[in-house]
């Protein structure tokens, strides 16, 4: 939880990358759930020297989580077994920090949001390189069973193992839940707040350097990552045919993923406490 709200990195860690000053600014900072609400809904401002104090505290928390799993690996060389073991590096989400006006990963499927790092170290079994291919979280399973031995049958699977040659493998990413606990907090305060724009569901495809963001709200568009990293000019209307192939795409990729027997299945096997938790984090929709 290191690198996960509420930041809490030790001054330690917090002097490597600030200020004195900013130290002192980053416990004084007001970064409670409503004002990071606030500020996402566009209804309350941070300037640039607190936004700087929310990117270098994240550095702050990264380096200590850093420092832990650099523990971990030394402890599996003290033991002798790095060698012999499988470590992967990975996360669910990045956060944004200011950046399109969000704080934190809901509503957006930013580049922030789903870029994250995936380090896979195997020895003799994984060669040392990069890869900057997008891949998705659920292609680690398949890849991870695989290299411990076990037979995998993936045929009908949107995962796929990493380490087979790059055949059609989908990489699209999801933001569907409609986090409605956010809207109500801040209505508190802020009365005329319409939260419907933030209410849109979102579907993202990536295909070599281009990505295309569908929303159900039709506010979607394709982005030039290579030129436009931050995702701020849309060119569907300069590519039009090529928008228009990837969104087939898409539908292909996300069809029959809603199918009944599978929302069936996952809400039979769900209670009720582990549903109400999973809607007060944002993660279900009217059981959805």
């Amino acid at each position: 939880m290191e690198a996960h709200r509420p930041l809490l990195p030790s001054d330690a860690a917090r002097e490597r990358f600030m200020t004195p000053e900013q130290v002192r600014r980053s416990h004084e900072l007001d970064l409670s759930w409503p004002r990071v609400w606030a500020y996402t809904f566009g209804l309350e401002e941070l300037d640039d020297a607190d936004l700087e104090v929310v990117r270098r505290t994240y550095d702050a928390a990264l380096y200590e989580l850093d420092a832990l799993f650099e523990g971990l690996v030394d402890e599996l060389r003290r033991r002798g077994v790095l060698d012999d073991t499988i470590v992967v590096l990975t996360s669910d989400h990045g956060e944004l920090l200011g950046d399109g006006h969000v704080l934190g990963h809901h509503y957006s499927l930013a580049e922030g949001v789903v870029r994250v790092p995936l380090v896979l170290r195997a020895p003799g079994r994984v060669a040392a390189g990069r890869d900057a291919t997008p891949v998705q979280n659920l292609d680690v399973g398949p890849t991870l069973l695989r290299l411990a031995g076990l037979r995998v049958d993936d045929a009908g699977s949107r995962a796929r193992d990493l380490l087979l040659a790059d055949t059609g493998r989908a990489r699209v990413a999801e933001y569907l839940v409609r986090f409605e606990e956010p809207f109500r907090s801040v209505s508190r305060d802020h009365p005329d707040f319409d939260p419907e724009p933030f209410r849109s569901r979102i579907r993202a495809l990536w295909s070599g350097d281009e990505k295309l963001v569908w929303r159900s709200d039709g506010r979607g568009g394709l982005y030039d990552l290579a030129r436009d990293p931050r995702e701020e000019h849309d060119v569907a209307g300069e590519r039009g045919e090529r928008a228009k192939e990837l969104a087939r795409e898409l539908q292909r990729t996300v069809a029959g993923l809603d199918a009944p027997s599978v929302r069936d299945a996952d809400r039979r096997a769900r209670s009720e406490e582990e549903r109400r938790r999973l809607e007060r984090l944002g993660y279900l929709d009217g059981g959805r």
